[in-house]
Formats: structure tokens, sequence, C-alpha cells
């Protein structure tokens, strides 16, 4: 789902909300990690755009190692 999608199923006033939550937790996980993709949120997600003519909009797809994690720590 796209970060304005997920702001409106949890409540947010807007996707930066959800933007600073994803952003805070990539960053401090790359320097736990010790990575410095060029996007830090890629740690966590992939990009695809969310149509053609709104470019603004991309779909955060959450990365199979990510979702493994955390269905084994019960959060999924």
């Amino acid at each position: 789902m796209t970060a304005t999608q997920l702001a409106d199923a949890v409540g947010f006033k807007s996707y930066d909300a959800v933007n600073l939550q994803y952003g805070t937790f990539a960053d401090k996980l790359c320097k736990h990690l010790s990575r410095d993709p060029k996007t830090r949120l890629s740690i966590l997600v992939v990009f695809a755009k969310e149509g053609a003519d709104r470019a603004e909009h991309w779909k955060l797809i959450l990365r199979p190692p990510v979702v493994e994690a955390l269905h084994e720590l019960g959060l999924a």
C-alpha cells in the first residue's frame, strides 16, 4: 500500500507520519546493520509506482525477510 493508504488505515492525518515512522526505524536498522543504502527505507521495502499518472504515490512493499522477521516476532 502507499504511505497515504497506510496513514488512512492506522488513523494518521497524513502520510508524513508514516514516512517519519518508517524512516526512523529504517535509519536505526541501517546503523545497527552497518548498512548505508542510498535510500535507507529500501532496507525495509521495495518501491512500486501507484499508477502512471500519480508518480508522487509509491507502494511500499515489505521485503520478504522483513515479513518473515515480523512473523517470527509475533507481530504479523
